[in-house]
């Protein structure tokens, strides 16, 4: 795992770090003096962010220029991403079960609803041999 991590992007490393610190977009822009458009063009890897605003994020986020540039990640960072990694594929695993759940409940309902077929007459129900009871 840590060499698929070692080889993000530096707008992906600025989007990790971001959201394990528990930091917005809005809320990095207003730090840096940046708009938030900025902050997800950094993020998506359509632009790169200068040196200055790399140096701000350091510090806000707390981290040094060669874990935010990928060069090396501090061992809390890789079990977070680890972590979120795990997430997102037990969030998977849930999801197709959940899918798999509502299908057989579907098909329950689809045949439930089903009218079951009644015979049109059934004399065999009543007919008895004991001339005693009422209803032969």
């Amino acid at each position: 795992m840590n060499d698929e991590i070692l080889n993000t992007s530096v707008g992906e490393n600025i989007k990790n770090f971001r959201n394990w610190r528990g930091i917005t977009q809005q809320e990095l822009a207003d730090y840096l003096d940046r708009s938030k458009s900025v902050i997800s063009n950094w993020e998506h890897g359509t632009n790169s962010p200068d040196v200055e605003s790399c140096r701000k994020m350091c510090k806000l986020l707390n981290v040094t220029p060669n874990e935010l540039l990928g060069w090396e990640m501090s061992l809390d960072y890789v079990k977070f991403i680890e972590d979120q990694q795990a997430y997102q594929d037990e969030l998977e695993t849930l999801r197709n079960r959940a899918a798999e759940l509502n299908a057989q409940i579907k098909d329950l309902e689809e045949k439930k609803d089903k009218k079951i077929p009644r015979p049109a007459k059934a004399p065999w129900i009543f007919k008895h041999d004991n001339d005693d009871l009422p209803f032969n």
